[in-house]
């Protein structure tokens, strides 16, 4: 007698029997009536005899059928990704000008265009304080940081001159409209798209601003303000400032426009006194931010394996992630699909997760990988179509 068991999708043990060589047997090892319950169409089931090292797969069945799984071997090294390969990216060099003071300065940055791309094709979100945690602009942004503390300790700036040489630099960029108060949108940008874009709406320069203030130790939130359609930013200060304020946590945060020049902290436009003034404040902390790569393995026995690699370059754990890969063809017909929870992908580190489909090997398909956070997609890659490999090609 040999002991048979039955791993779903090769891993998890769902049933066994003992049976002889050359003798049929009959067993339900899942379904709606069964112990173990129903399984998704698309699984696949092992039938294995447990040895030493290594089990012996004696049969394999795709979920839905009788008849052996697909072998779709034009998938074969299928990939895509999000992750931005910068190394010998071409170079957008932008030079901002700006005067505080009385005196002119200017702020040169160098940002990869790939980066660009990069930012330019991630997904958008009202969630506005995760734009400020995306560390792959780190350098960029710590660049232009260096330029503003080292002018500062030549020139003997304290604090509050630094904190209004930064101000100045968002406030005055080229492409910051130059109406007080602009009206915020759906598609803010991250700060890298508004440095290379040398400015944007007020959402984008309050994000940007953020950022640059975070790296000079400033606590701020961003100020929304739905009945001016308006949103500006909330530095952190104690009592001996002057000016317009919000409390939140205990602190106060002094109202600061980033539209138009000349505003200082405190200072509130008119078209937003015309409003009542109340703020929805929204936190700029901690977040994790997502980027991934893919690639697929089709197995000779049927199916295909596709390993997802992902990259946390956000400042908090991704605790719940989730990973979904289908393939679909040309008119976006979903033949096989699957979502797996993804281990904590901890700050600055990698997580993997291994997901095992069976497409058809009759069709011209794509792959694409979504990344969800909470439930809410996050990231998103899509390959190229294959056609099948015919017979002799």
């Amino acid at each position: 007698m040999s002991r048979i068991v039955f791993k779903l999708n090769g891993s998890t043990e769902i049933a066994s029997i003992d049976g002889s060589p050359g003798q049929s047997y009959e067993k339900e090892i899942a379904g709606p009536e069964s112990s173990r319950g129903p399984i998704s169409l698309g699984d696949m089931v092992w039938a294995v005899v447990p040895s030493d090292p290594v089990d012996k797969q004696i049969d394999l069945f795709s979920i839905g059928s009788q008849e052996q799984p697909s072998i779709p071997f034009h998938l074969q090294g299928l990939s895509a990704g999000t992750v931005p390969n910068i190394e010998n990216s071409d170079l957008l060099e932008r030079s901002f000008e700006q005067e505080v003071d009385g005196r002119k300065t200017v702020f040169t940055t160098k940002v990869p265009d790939v980066l660009y791309q990069y930012y330019q094709n991630r997904k958008r979100t009202l969630d506005w304080g995760g734009y400020v945690s995306d560390g792959y602009d780190d350098p960029y942004i710590d660049s232009i940081v260096k330029g503003l503390r080292e002018f500062g300790e030549r020139n003997g700036h304290s604090d509050s001159e630094l904190l209004n040489h930064a101000v100045a630099l968002v406030q005055q960029m080229e492409y910051t409209q130059d109406k007080v108060a602009t009206g915020y949108n759906e598609y803010p940008k991250y700060p890298i798209e508004t440095l290379v874009d040398r400015g944007g709406d007020c959402e984008d320069s309050c994000i940007l601003l953020a950022q640059l203030l975070k790296k000079l130790g400033y606590d701020t939130v961003l100020l929304v303000i739905r009945d001016a359609q308006h949103m500006a930013l909330g530095v952190a200060g104690d009592n001996s400032l002057s000016g317009s304020y919000y409390e939140h946590g205990g602190r106060r945060y002094y109202y600061l426009e980033t539209t138009a020049g000349g505003w200082k902290v405190g200072q509130v436009p008119q078209s937003v006194r015309n409003s009542n003034g109340k703020a929805e404040i929204h936190e700029v902390n901690s977040r994790p931010v997502l980027a991934h790569k893919w690639a697929t393995q089709v197995s000779p026995e049927g199916g295909v394996t596709v390993e997802v690699g992902l990259r946390n370059v956000g400042d908090a754990p991704a605790t719940t992630a989730e990973v979904e890969t289908i393939f679909e063809t040309p008119d976006r017909q979903v033949v096989s699909s699957k979502k797996k929870s993804s281990p904590e992908v901890g700050v600055d580190s990698y997580g993997e997760v291994s997901l095992q489909l069976v497409p058809p090997d009759t069709k011209e398909l794509h792959g694409r990988v979504r990344i969800f956070l909470d439930g809410e997609l996050h990231d998103e890659s899509v390959s190229e179509f294959r056609k099948p490999t015919k017979l002799g090609q």
